[in-house]
């Protein structure tokens, strides 16, 4: 698992692109909170931690099954790991400090099944590109193996996008 500063985290290699490609993506394995220029030189950070802290984990799964609405048998999910990245304060390239963004990542699991929620802070998403960047921000998921799968959340690419 690699934590990316762009704002995303990827489950095969390293994404290094500031400009996020359109979904889907083959042979990517990526969830994207926020896939964008983020720059941290000027502010920010980016950090993560695993947990098993059983009241952390009851937290996520009522997230969960009120997002599911215990659809698929899934009122007898049990979460037993869960990772949680966060990008705290991040600013835009190059070096920008002026408007940041928080937001974050929950992939949680029982080992069968996995789910990922994305937070943002309110007021917390202020930009959508950098200086460098052609494509706004994607928020998203891409799983480009042999059964691609990808959601693309609406607004994603745009420059006036509703969720900012």
């Amino acid at each position: 698992v690699f934590i990316n500063t762009n704002g995303v985290i990827s489950l095969s290699d390293p994404v290094t692109s500031f400009n996020p490609d359109p979904f889907p993506l083959r042979n990517r394995f990526m969830i994207a909170p926020f896939w964008a220029d983020v720059d941290i030189r000027g502010t920010g950070e980016v950090y993560f931690y695993e947990t098993i802290d059983r009241n952390l984990l009851q937290s996520a799964k009522r997230i969960i099954l009120r997002a599911t609405h215990q659809a698929a048998g899934f009122s007898r999910f049990n979460p037993t790991w869960m990772l949680v990245a966060t990008w705290y304060k991040v600013g835009y390239f190059s070096r920008h400090a002026d408007m940041t963004n928080t937001f974050q990542a929950l992939l949680v699991t029982n080992g069968q099944h996995s789910f990922v929620i994305f937070n943002y802070l309110d007021d917390g998403i202020n930009w959508n590109k950098g200086d460098a960047s052609t494509v706004p921000a994607q928020v998203g998921f891409n799983f480009g193996g042999e059964m691609l799968r990808t959601i693309t959340l609406p607004g994603s690419r745009l420059e006036k996008c509703y969720w900012y």
